[in-house]
């Protein structure tokens, strides 16, 4: 499996070599206690020998004024650990893109920092952890809850296709690990340039990130795409935005809960081509 895309880390700049779990931190999900699940993909390298460099799944305590100051690693050990979905039974999913696998871990997960006494803040009781089935989705990235069902869309970033030419797929998958259908797939080339961090509106519409990989998985200029569905069936992908510098995932969220008038906001830009040159 070739080094999955990565970009340079504000952590990173700040520390040439920051420690386990502050690597490179990307996606998050929450209980219904207000436990905070989240991950850090590690260095982005599934060849990396270093155990400190290794992806990982944390869960982080709420404490006084909501803050997260106390933590627990649920897993040290993952080849490119990708952004985190719980179902309504409390399973935890997470990607490991580095060994093609998706991972399941189920509860009872830690309920404090007692848990993990140690140095390492390894939870010493780890979870139940059992691979999720994923036959169409050999590089999976990240997982979304499909809303009012069992099921889950998996995006897969870099296989089926060649790098720097587009690829990837996203595909739904029952409880169970059975496909369901097809969502995405570059066909004809160029229809979907290897997707990640989708997410799901209220009326259902997927939406996602394009990285728009090169032949060394670096990223060009990536795009952000949304699925509508008729019926069951997915149609067409349209494309939101286009020129993007790493996009890496989208965020669904109730914009009346925000207190925001979009509606009084300037249109975006597009940002020129030559903007977008893989740095992140």
């Amino acid at each position: 499996m070739g080094a999955a895309p990565h970009r340079d880390r504000v952590a990173g700049l700040l520390d040439p070599d920051p420690p386990q779990g502050n690597i490179d931190p990307q996606g998050r999900v929450f209980d219904a206690a207000g436990d905070m699940f989240g991950n850090d993909v590690g260095t982005g390298d599934p060849t990396e020998t270093n155990p400190n460099h290794r992806g990982s799944l944390l869960v982080f305590f709420p404490g006084p004024r909501c803050r997260y100051d106390t933590y627990c690693f649920l897993d040290k050990n993952l080849a490119q650990a990708g952004m985190p979905a719980m179902d309504e039974a409390g399973n935890i999913y997470v990607a490991e893109t580095g060994m093609g696998k998706m991972w399941k871990h189920s509860p009872p997960f830690p309920a404090s920092a007692a848990d993990c006494p140690g140095a390492d803040h390894l939870v010493t009781a780890a979870p139940t952890k059992a691979l999720f089935p994923t036959a169409a989705s050999p590089t999976p990235a990240a997982i979304v809850r499909v809303p009012g069902t069992d099921r889950s869309y998996i995006s897969s970033v870099l296989l089926p296709g060649v790098p720097g030419q587009g690829g990837g797929s996203i595909d739904e998958y029952d409880a169970n690990g059975v496909l369901v259908q097809n969502i995405v797939q570059n066909v004809p080339p160029g229809t979907l340039l290897n997707p990640i961090g989708p997410d799901v509106g209220s009326d259902g519409t997927l939406y996602y990130a394009e990285l728009n990989l090169d032949m060394q998985t670096s990223t060009g200029c990536g795009r952000v795409s949304m699925v509508r569905f008729v019926n069951g069936s997915p149609q067409a992908p349209e494309v939101l935005g286009q020129n993007l510098s790493f996009p890496d995932g989208v965020t669904v969220v109730d914009s009346s809960q925000i207190g925001v008038n979009f509606t009084r906001l300037p249109v975006a830009v597009e940002p020129a081509p030559s903007t977008c040159d893989g740095s992140g």
